[in-house]
């Protein structure tokens, strides 16, 4: 079995690091996994990213230039991910002269445009990490449901255009994928319920398959220990953030967490420190009451790994989220996840068994959530675990998509000998 992983990035972002995992999940297994990106950041010599450099350079010129016209058009400089993905790129002859059985398709925006896709004559997998697929252009659409029947008057962009650009880049989606031979893969149940009520999408057979993670490498550290190595003082108990876009990124919810660390002054909790990861210290110190600690961006697993063994419990606070792979690798190293009801992550956490499900938007029921956690015995620790290690391992993971790759291609092989 011969598959193609293709995706924006490999390692950079959540979205490639989920598909990374994949991909040495499927080595793991024996499937001869390839990935195929349009940047490399590492040093995989199974990952290749699109050769010579002239088509590179038009790959990333045509990337930058949609960058450029919704900038012109977006309604806010606020931090708003919008990706158009209409003009051609050089992608489909290099992924046929891999000769896979199967393309499978990842976080591909800003790569993969949409009308290559029917040339490939393959069978795909498409992996919904986000609400992209299935939107006009939005990854996430907040209170939105326009994708549920058609993507038109984006609240993201100005209405004074002369045309609708959500509608044209939703058109031309349902217009190319349309009839072809895909599975959609979704990795958490609200993005698969989403996915099946979208009219592009919920044509396709659709499986569930959560992320995985190397269990091994994502593994409960003494706390005092990790506390030690990363110069935290072992005595305050602490709560720790991080996301792709750090507190800047408004999807992810660090108002929430500002708000609950507010109520838990209030209500005379000490000893509490916050702990934030994937950015920096800013100029302007945050309006926390506690103690912060910016640890920046944390680029290798064992630096994560000893994050989420130092902290005492995890906020995944965010108002929508895909699956949470922030939450799975805290709960893989013994560490208690708050997040909101209604998200990805509900897969993951169930309620006051290895972590608390706040009322969606609820600040003071994260503030809840933090205590429940903070108040547990170390018994929680060994629950979080139990859970990846029956759940969300590479190997199941891998297992997974290994029957729907089977099953593909058992297919193409039945109507190929009918005709």
């Amino acid at each position: 079995m011969r598959v193609v992983l293709v995706s924006t990035t490999d390692i950079t972002g959540g979205a490639a690091r989920g598909t990374y995992r994949l991909h040495m999940g499927l080595r793991r297994i024996g499937i001869d996994s390839t990935m195929y990106v349009m940047y490399k950041a590492g040093t995989d010599n199974r990952t290749q990213k699109v050769s010579g450099t002239f088509k590179a350079i038009s790959n990333k010129a045509v990337a930058w230039l949609e960058n450029e016209v919704f900038e012109r058009m977006c309604i806010s400089a606020e931090y708003c991910p919008w990706s158009m993905q209409i003009l051609p790129r050089f992608f489909s002859d290099e992924i046929l002269s891999l000769n896979p059985d199967v393309v499978h398709l990842n976080g591909v925006k800003g790569f993969v445009p949409m009308n290559a896709l029917r040339s490939l004559g393959k069978p795909i997998v498409w992996t919904v990490v986000d609400m992209w697929p299935f939107t006009g252009g939005c990854h996430y659409s907040g209170d939105c449901e326009k994708f549920r029947t058609e993507c038109k008057d984006c609240h993201f962009l100005k209405r004074d255009q002369f045309f609708d650009l959500a509608n044209l880049v939703w058109q031309r989606k349902s217009k190319n994928l349309d009839g072809l031979n895909l599975t959609v893969a979704a990795i958490s149940q609200w993005l698969q319920d989403c996915s099946k009520s979208s009219p592009i999408l919920g044509q396709f057979p659709t499986e569930l398959v959560h992320y995985g993670l190397d269990e091994e490498t994502y593994r409960p550290i003494d706390k005092f220990t990790a506390k030690t190595i990363l110069g935290l003082d072992p005595t305050i108990a602490y709560v720790a953030f991080g996301a792709d876009g750090g507190t800047k990124n408004p999807r992810k919810g660090f108002r929430f967490a500002l708000d609950a660390m507010k109520i838990l002054k209030s209500r005379g909790s000490k000893n509490i420190g916050l702990l934030v990861f994937g950015e920096t210290a800013p100029d302007r110190p945050v309006d926390c009451p506690y103690p912060v600690r910016y640890l920046g961006m944390l680029n290798d697993d064992v630096s994560m790994a000893l994050t989420y063994s130092a902290a005492n419990v995890t906020l995944v606070p965010s108002v929508q989220e895909g699956f949470g792979q922030t939450a799975l690798e805290a709960m893989s190293c013994g560490t208690p996840v708050v997040t909101f009801e209604g998200i990805g992550t509900c897969d993951i956490v169930a309620h006051r068994q290895n972590g608390y499900l706040a009322a969606h938007g609820d600040g003071e029921d994260i503030a809840n959530g933090i205590e429940w956690c903070l108040g547990q015995s170390t018994e929680i620790a060994a629950k979080c675990r139990d859970v990846v290690l029956s759940e969300y391992t590479l190997e199941l993971q891998a297992r997974r998509y290994e029957r729907i790759y089977n099953s593909l291609v058992s297919a193409k092989g039945v109507a190929k000998a009918r005709i």
